[in-house]
């Protein structure tokens, strides 16, 4: 894996068993400033492939793993080897590029937790505040829809992640990014106030909530990506891991600190597939192919509505 500091053109050159970001994010706090993560590839031995890439780089080596070169050519000199090496003829490798946006979709999540906390915290001093001290020129410091759905789905995901190690890793690719972007732009048009879940910690690729008249709707896409018009067909797997996680979800909300005022209100939550094609390398852009519902769950929701209710969740993952 390599890392940059590109004002200053070092990279470091290193193994690690975390996620790549994680690992960046604590390179970036040292004397050197910060670093983003610019290439990664998975190996059978991390460790001596950490030592052969830095035998390698040795004659362009600064200090320790630091290394003086431009990252393509490092890249160029470290895959080579390390294929022939350990007989790679597929290696899982990741790029800059796409690897920005994981950095770039981390720090917008990060972002919008730490603001999401800060208001939890001026709320509950605004809570204990002395009742003769309020004026009416106090902060609004409620919280926003995206900040609640922000801190919900990073304490989520950190939850699943405990209890389920079966997604991990970096899988995504520019394609399916896009594909992914696509939906959530469009569940931005229905209306949905929406937020893309960390990448590969969940079996789900993005989160939206709306409130659809008579209740708030609580809706999470699984996205799947082609250049083709093959028709994909999810398996038996994929299916119940998407259902056990949106019933994971659905439980989770009723305890969940942003959404405590909701323990009483009308919530829907739905799993669904959204197919897209990338019309990609012809066109930059992406179309819907097909849409489908997987699942749904709801609280405090009467027995005569259960029909019109399953009605507006179906026609939400329409994604129209």
């Amino acid at each position: 894996m390599t890392y940059s500091n590109e004002p200053e053109n070092i990279i470091k050159v290193g193994e690690t068993k975390k996620h790549p970001q994680v690992r960046a994010d604590g390179l970036s706090k040292t004397i050197r400033g910060e670093f983003t993560v610019q290439w990664c590839m998975k190996v059978p031995d991390s460790k001596k492939a950490e030592k052969l890439a830095h035998g390698l780089l040795n004659q362009y080596a600064d200090k320790k793993e630091y290394f003086v070169i431009e990252v393509d050519k490092a890249v160029e000199i470290i895959k080579d080897v390390i294929c022939k090496t350990y007989a790679i003829t597929d290696p899982e490798c990741e790029e800059g590029p796409i690897l920005k946006r994981i950095a770039k979709r981390s720090e917008l999540l990060s972002r919008a937790k730490e603001q999401a906390i800060r208001l939890l915290k001026l709320q509950e001093a605004e809570r204990l505040q002395p009742i003769e001290s309020k004026t009416e020129h106090n902060t609004d410091v409620r919280l926003s829809m995206e900040d609640r759905l922000s801190l919900f789905v990073e304490s989520l995901y950190n939850d699943w992640r405990e209890k389920n190690n079966s997604i991990d890793g970096i899988t995504t690719r520019e394609i399916s990014d896009e594909g992914e972007t696509y939906a959530y732009k469009q569940m931005q048009k229905l209306g949905y106030t929406s937020i893309f879940t960390p990448y590969n910690y969940t079996p789900i690729d993005i989160v939206g909530i709306k409130w659809r008249g008579y209740f708030w709707h609580m809706m999470t896409i699984k996205v799947k990506t082609s250049t083709t018009n093959d028709d994909y067909s999810p398996s038996k797997q994929e299916i119940n891991l998407v259902n056990k996680f949106i019933k994971f979800l659905s439980d989770s909300f009723a305890n969940a600190e942003p959404f405590q005022e909701f323990s009483t209100k009308p919530v829907a939550f739905s799993v669904g597939l959204a197919r897209v094609k990338n019309h990609r390398p012809n066109q930059s852009r992406c179309t819907l192919k097909k849409s489908e519902t997987f699942s749904w769950y709801w609280i405090n929701i009467s027995k005569e509505k259960e029909d019109r209710i399953r009605e507006l969740i179906e026609e939400a993952h329409s994604l129209r």
